[in-house]
């Protein structure tokens, strides 16, 4: 039996990710896996998706790692917060993601945002890894007009800002450096690529990858 394609998107902070995965999603024809996959693991561990939204790609603060612990319970408290019943931690959260995105990828063609994906399928036998880029300014520029940010330098704050979490995250989930161009089969600076054109690029390596992996 043949085995489902799988396309991974990683993506630095602002470089359209979302956006160009549906895209290519929908011009494939393939399932788009993003919010999806927390809404999934939001149910396996009882929380409220929005609970664990602000945690995924980042590393816990040690004041949220502290709430974690507390959460489980003191000898003395009776009842814990009600947010915090079920605490997940930063390891807990990559992989109950993995294995959602494991499970899909096994059963049907895929387009995957973020959480890791290129490494979490690195053995998959029909994987396509793309990573979007872009300079800083221009990141930032999409940023502000994004969230109504008020100033430049706020986005670009933003920007350097989760551009480090994903980086420290990824480094401490899965052992490699991100971003580096060695990780993905393709890397694509989204600031001197239309998303068309971006899209088209992907659809020629699934193209090829369903012809060599066939």
């Amino acid at each position: 039996m043949t085995s489902p394609i799988a396309v991974t998107i990683s993506r630095q902070f602002g470089a359209g990710g979302a956006r160009i995965g549906r895209q290519l999603a929908e011009r494939l024809g393939y399932r788009y896996l993003d919010q999806e996959i927390l809404r999934r693991v939001a149910g396996r561990v009882r929380q409220e998706a929005e609970a664990l939204s602000d945690r995924e790609e980042r590393l816990s603060s040690l004041w949220e790692t502290a709430l974690q612990i507390f959460a489980i319970g003191a000898p003395e408290a009776t009842y814990p917060p009600s947010s915090l019943c079920h605490p997940v931690s930063d390891r807990e959260l990559f992989d109950l993601e993995a294995e959602v995105i494991g499970e899909v990828a096994a059963r049907e063609n895929a387009v995957i945002v973020g959480r890791g994906g290129f490494w979490v399928l690195r053995n998959h036998p029909r994987l396509v890894s793309v990573f979007l880029h872009g300079e800083r300014g221009i990141r930032s520029a999409t940023i502000r007009s994004l969230y109504g940010l008020s100033s430049t330098k706020e986005a670009l704050a933003w920007v350097e800002r989760c551009d480090r979490a994903r980086a420290r995250y990824l480094k401490a989930m899965t052992g490699v450096e991100w971003p580096a161009a060695g990780n993905f089969q393709i890397c694509l600076d989204t600031g001197r690529v239309s998303d068309a054109a971006a899209v088209d690029m992907i659809v020629r390596l699934v193209e090829d990858a369903k012809v060599q992996r066939g």
